[in-house]
């Protein structure tokens, strides 16, 4: 049993409750006591061996000992008990804990006859984030879904997400979605009104503080069930010199934008941006080349299609990792810049695993460099080449049963 008070000086109190087995807390709310449970889990034998103490706020930290000799902390949230392990094997004996002067905890305790001390860090919230999809005041069929950038914790806290959304962008009114595991949400059906413009808004919780999305405090989409763009494919594959994006439309009128996000540190980065500057129109079948990738870096794209009244409709993503390209037969390319000054880069393909060698000649017949003498994969490949004096040069590849030659210009 523990006792603390707080800043009115009102008595909260954690003790056993033996004969159900609880860990139980009791305070004095001015007029009569009120009671809770903390934690059913506790044998009657060893009980929970707690400690409390009362932050600045007048909420009850308590520190106990569980069924499992697990060390845990937990304190009380808006009506909630928020709880953490601390420490794990930790025997069955007594605890300690008091807050410091930023309200953080500090735990004495026993382990493997050990004098232990636990002390709390500053909890930082989670990071800043910004929605994705649809774009702001999109007409959108159903199913809609809604979709924003994932949010990270530096504590290494578990994140999770609410959704707001309503008829008025006062929020006076709405309705929430709440402890998301994903970063995207899509609406069952019968949920949202076809005609209706609707306002949303998320918030990222990793259990200690928030972070709503920004910067904006909010974005709308409109339900159009008659909307319509008959895209009938939208595919990203690995080309040589990036990703090659892919798709059919129906609609002669239609333009077109391409959005693009990168997957870094396992984590998916929704935040994406418009790759194509200007509005992508012409006949069907569309495509559109992204060189400004990294090879084995793994990028997300979403089609946006435009209708002629304005009304926008999203498709994907597709994912591709770049420089995966496996070209279909062998070939060897001109040099660029042709002609070179300075650095020249001579570029080949080769479907299938083969020794290969690429040797620079002068116009003489005489070899002046080797660029690969080696055994290469089935991909692009490039290799660049310096150093040449101002003149005339041929370069030979030699691959299987393949043999290409060009010619190469250095300048001054």
């Amino acid at each position: 049993m523990a006792i603390g008070l707080d800043p009115d000086g009102r008595p909260h109190i954690v003790y056993d409750d033996y004969e159900h087995a609880d860990l139980k807390y009791a305070y004095w709310n001015g007029s009569s006591w009120e009671l809770e449970i903390i934690d059913e889990q506790l044998t009657v034998e060893e009980g929970g061996f707690p400690s409390i103490d009362i932050d600045g706020d007048g909420r009850p930290h308590v520190s106990y000992i569980d069924d499992d000799s697990s060390l845990k902390h937990c304190h009380r949230e808006a009506g909630d008990w928020i709880f953490e392990t601390v420490d794990v094997d930790c025997g069955f004996y007594d605890t300690s804990l008091v807050l410091d002067s930023n309200d953080y905890p500090r735990i004495a305790y026993a382990k493997s006859g050990n004098l232990m001390y636990a002390r709390g860090l500053e909890n930082t919230p989670p990071s800043s984030f910004d929605l994705a999809q649809p774009p702001d005041g999109a007409e959108v069929p159903e199913p809609v879904t809604l979709d924003w950038e994932d949010s990270t914790d530096d504590d290494g806290d578990t994140i999770t997400y609410d959704v707001w959304y309503a008829a008025d962008p006062s929020f006076d009114r709405h309705d929430e979605v709440n402890e998301l595991t994903d970063s995207t949400y899509t609406f069952p059906e019968g949920v949202l009104t076809d005609g209706t413009t609707y306002y949303w808004k998320v918030r990222a919780w990793d259990g200690w503080d928030e972070t709503w999305s920004g910067p904006d405090p909010y974005w709308s989409f409109t339900v159009d069930n008659e909307l319509d763009i008959p895209v009938t494919s939208f595919s990203a594959e690995s080309a040589r010199n990036g990703i090659e994006l892919t798709w059919e439309c129906a609609d002669p009128d239609a333009g077109f934008n391409l959005y693009r996000s990168a997957e870094a540190t396992g984590v998916h980065n929704k935040l994406r941006e418009m790759i194509n500057a200007e509005l992508i129109t012409g006949e069907s079948p569309y495509s559109y080349l992204d060189s400004a990738v990294e090879s084995g870096a793994t990028y997300s794209y979403w089609l946006e299609a435009l209708d002629v009244g304005g009304a926008s409709e999203t498709f994907g993503p597709v994912s591709c990792t770049a420089g995966t390209f496996v070209p279909s037969s062998y070939a060897l390319y001109q040099s660029r810049p042709n002609p070179a000054r300075g650095t020249a880069v001579i570029a080949f393909d080769l479907p299938e695993d083969t020794e290969v060698t690429l040797t620079v000649y002068d116009l003489s017949g005489r070899k002046v460099m080797t660029l690969v003498n080696e055994t290469l994969p089935a991909s692009a490949h490039e290799r660049s080449v310096a150093g040449l004096a101002p003149g005339v040069y041929v370069y030979r590849l030699a691959a299987g049963e393949f043999a290409g030659v060009r010619k190469m210009v250095v300048m001054e």
